[in-house]
Order: structure tokens, then sequence, then C-alpha cells
């Protein structure tokens, strides 16, 4: 019989890492930003005890920790929930003591524009707690916690916060859909653009969590075969060909003709170098030959190498001076 994956959301994760490090009690004010942390630590046996205000879940979260020397955790909804959150969290910042408080925080798409209880959260907390962590993919859940525990009890204890979007908690297939239903399914360019977006913004949010436990094998999308445009395709060798280049040597050279009626960056290929070949006639005096117009002004002994014609390829310093002189 075969066994189905585990499907874990952002939720899950957070409870998994919470019981992994023997926290007891999870001191919250229940709101929505926030509800699958509390049930997935409730399914792991951790005790969620709600409070009239966050400022007392913070509260209750440090004298935790002060007595047990585990750090104690709080969870808070997301814009007022933090705010209200403020007071205790310095207290327990001058107290030294190791808090972990895991706030809320609007979708990831929808931040910055107006959304529910939607406020830039890093100014106002970060603060008073020792590190503020911002999540924006659903696999950096677990590994936020475990070092926010790590950072609490590091050095002179402390708070730390961690921002947990409301998108990031939910299982994927709810999200994608609550996405897919914001985008709508209109055909202008608009709409289309929107979708895009947010297909994109969503890939980059669950990429790499594997929720059923195995990461995921992305697809490599197949690149279309076109045809390259006209001004890439090499001319035929019976086209004409114009101009005053002799090799490609000589386009090194920067003598380039003012009109030509191929494109510029074929004309090595059009003419063939005979670079190898001076080098190989004019050994014994041109040592560095690049070309055989570089070669004229840097020969060692133009009188018995350069003013003869080069057997290998008999053009002769005439010519070579015709080329190189403008018209």
């Amino acid at each position: 019989m075969k066994m189905e994956p585990i499907v874990m959301h952002g939720g899950d994760r957070v409870g998994a890492a919470l019981a992994a490090h023997g926290v007891r009690f999870v001191f919250t004010l229940c709101g929505g930003h926030i509800s699958p942390i509390l049930t997935a630590s409730k399914a792991r046996g951790i005790r969620i005890i709600d409070v009239r205000d966050e400022a007392t879940a913070v509260f209750a979260a440090d004298a935790v920790a002060r007595l047990t020397g585990v750090p104690g955790v709080a969870a808070v909804t997301a814009g007022p929930g933090l705010t209200n959150a403020i007071t205790a969290l310095k207290n327990a910042q001058l107290a030294q003591s190791p808090v972990i408080l895991l706030g809320g925080a609007a979708p990831t798409a929808l931040q910055g524009r107006g959304a529910l209880q939607d406020i830039d959260q890093r100014p106002l907390i970060e603060p008073h707690v020792k590190r503020f962590m911002k999540i924006r993919r659903v696999r950096d859940l677990g590994p936020a916690v475990e070092a926010a525990f790590a950072v609490a009890r590091a050095g002179v204890p402390g708070p730390v916060c961690i921002e947990c979007p409301v998108d990031l908690l939910y299982d994927e297939a709810s999200i994608r859909q609550w996405y897919a239903d914001a985008a709508g399914k209109g055909t202008a360019i608009a709409d289309r653009l929107l979708r895009f977006y947010l297909h994109r913004h969503v890939e980059k949010m669950f990429a790499g969590s594997a929720e059923s436990g195995r990461r995921r094998r992305c697809a490599k999308s197949r690149l279309r075969s076109r045809p390259p445009p006209a001004w890439k395709q090499r001319p035929p060798p019976s086209q004409p060909l114009s101009g005053r280049c002799l090799s490609s040597a000589a386009r090194r050279c920067r003598l380039r003709p003012r009109r030509h009626a191929l494109p510029q960056r074929w004309r090595s290929s059009a003419f063939p170098c005979t670079c190898r070949a001076w080098r190989a006639a004019c050994s014994g005096a041109i040592t560095r030959c690049r070309c055989a117009i570089s070669a004229a002004r840097r020969c060692a002994n133009p009188t018995a190498c350069c003013s003869r014609a080069c057997p290998a390829t008999s053009v002769s310093t005439t010519a070579v001076t015709y080329a190189a002189a403008p018209r």
C-alpha cells in the first residue's frame, strides 16, 4: 500500500520548529494572520494560551523565559497587533530575556498597497529586538525559527521578531487559488500582465518548499526554434563583395570602408585571412606580425623582407600601401 506524502504548509513548519525546541506554551491573541501557526502548534502538543491583548502575550512569554530558561514564544497578528506589543518587547530587551515574537503580516504581493492591517513593521519593531526577520519564501520559515532561537540565546539574551506574511502560512493550493481569483480572467493586456506577475510571484514564494516532502523538479521551458533575422544570416559566397579590406586582420587595423553592401560583422568571413601565410614567409625577420599591414609597419628589416613580394601570399608592399591609403 502506497503511503500518501505528508502535506506541510508554512504554519506546520513553524509549529514543527517550535516543538523541536521544547516549547510548551504559545501566548497569543488570536488573529487570522497567524491562525495556521496556532493550529499547527496545538496539533503538536503545544498549549495555546489566548490572552486579552498583545502586550500581555509578550509579558507572559517573557515570564516563561525567565522561569524556565527556554525562550518564551508569543504570536500576534499584523499591524496593530505588533504595535501593541512594543512596550512588552522593550521590557524584555532591557531585562535581557530571550523571547520569540511571531508577528503576522499582510500578503507579500499586497504589502504597501493598503491591505488589511498592512503597515511597515520593521521600523517600529527593529529598535526593540536583537534581530528582525522578514520572511519572503515558505522554505525559509523553519530555518528562521531555528536562527531566532540561536540569536535570542547567544551573547546578551534578548527578543527576536519574525514577520510571517499570511500567504506563506496557508497551504499552497489555497494560496494559488486565491491569487488566481484575484488576477481574474480578463483578456486585456493589463489583465494578462497581472496574471503573469502573480504567477511568477507565487512560484518564487513556494520555490523549493516541496509541500509533499519532496523537492519539486523545475521544468525548463523549451525555447522556440526560430530562424535568425535577415541581418544575422551569412551572405552566399557568390554575392559580390566591395571594400578595401584585404583580410580580417586588416579589419583589426581599423581599415574599414565608409560604405559596404554587407553587414560589418561578416566582413571577416568574406575575406580570407593571410596573416599565417605572411608569418610563415617572413618568420626570420618579422616576429610579431598580426597582419600584412602591421607587419610592414613593424618589420625589423624592411629592406630585406618587406620590399619584395611574399611568396606565400603574392601580396607586395605596394599592394599593402595602396590598401592602407585613404581614398
